[in-house]
């Protein structure tokens, strides 16, 4: 496969994921969904332009290069990943599928230390939860880890 359709076709399906995060970015209520929309209008934004940039390229005549086959499948396996997470968020809540999610991905890159790939995870995720509950004072969504979370911080 030739890159500028492997990077168009790549562009699409990023434009796809990220139209699906900003339709859920909108169902968020008052001010919890500005910085989801914004980053998420801006990656639709980003995808466009990688696309427009990909079929430039595609229609110039220069020539390219090859895509390897192998690389396509570590990008296929990297966009399932997205796709999970997406929908783990919505189902068992952010702080949780980011906890599972960050080791995943480290794992599917090629990162093998799971034990800093996992502690890594938890000290965002609770990073996070002390900027926005206790800095900021923002309530978070019910979770089962930020029960146990508010639970230890008490």
């Amino acid at each position: 496969m030739k890159n500028s359709v492997a990077e168009m076709l790549g562009a699409l399906i990023s434009a796809g994921i990220s139209v699906f995060g900003l339709l859920e970015a909108l169902n968020y209520s008052g001010q919890s969904g500005m910085m989801p929309q914004a980053v998420t209008a801006f990656a639709i934004f980003l995808s466009l332009i990688w696309f427009v940039n990909a079929a430039k390229f595609h229609f110039s005549g220069q020539s390219e290069f090859e895509f390897a086959e192998l690389r396509l499948a570590g990008l296929a396996k990297i966009i399932g990943g997205i796709l999970i997470y997406v929908l783990s968020v919505r189902y068992v809540g952010f702080f949780t599928a980011t906890i599972v999610a960050v080791p995943a991905f480290a794992y599917l890159i090629g990162y093998r230390n799971l034990k800093v790939s996992f502690a890594t995870a938890v000290g965002f995720v609770l990073i996070l939860y002390a900027v926005f509950s206790m800095l900021l004072n923002v309530p978070l969504p019910d979770e089962a880890i930020v029960d146990v979370i508010t639970r230890a911080t008490k």
